[in-house]
Formats: structure tokens, C-alpha cells, sequence
């Protein structure tokens, strides 16, 4: 029962770091709701997604980087719940 509602919560918190990235990609007028709605994502992820990035650089492209990150996070947070 436990196990069980630790992978659902697991699977959650994957959907809640896609959907940050997916909005990362959407522009954001500050004063919007939808700024909002990004800023509460950012207080969710951003204490669990700080400490990767300090060990995890961007890849840079030119003048550009990819957070990896993320997707770390997201293949690892998988592989645990799915394990349960």
C-alpha cells in the first residue's frame, strides 16, 4: 500500500517536471496568470532540480545550453516508482 502510493506520487511529481519543461518553451508575460501557474511549478521542482544542476552542467551549443537536468531527474524519478 505504502510502495504503492510512493510510485503514484513518484509518477506525479515526473508529470509536474515535464510539464515545467514544456512551459519553459512557452513566453511568459510576468503579470499573467499563466506566470503564475509557472512560478508555483518552479517552487515545486526547483529545490530537487538546484542541487542537479550544481553537479550537472549545460551542454552548450554555440550561445545556447540544455539543461539536462530535468530529464535526469525524470529517467531516475521512472526508474525508482516503476521498481516499486
Amino acid at each position: 500500500m505504502f510502495l504503492s502510493l510512493l510510485a503514484t506520487l513518484l509518477h506525479l511529481y515526473v508529470i509536474i517536471i515535464v510539464v515545467r519543461i514544456l512551459f519553459t518553451w512557452i513566453p511568459v508575460n510576468p503579470w499573467s496568470n499563466f506566470a503564475k501557474v509557472v512560478r508555483v511549478l518552479s517552487l515545486i521542482t526547483d529545490p530537487v532540480l538546484n542541487p542537479l544542476r550544481r553537479v550537472i552542467p549545460p551542454l552548450r551549443f554555440g550561445g545556447m545550453g540544455i539543461d539536462l537536468s530535468p530529464m535526469i531527474l525524470v529517467l531516475v524519478l521512472s526508474l525508482i516508482a516503476n521498481r516499486l
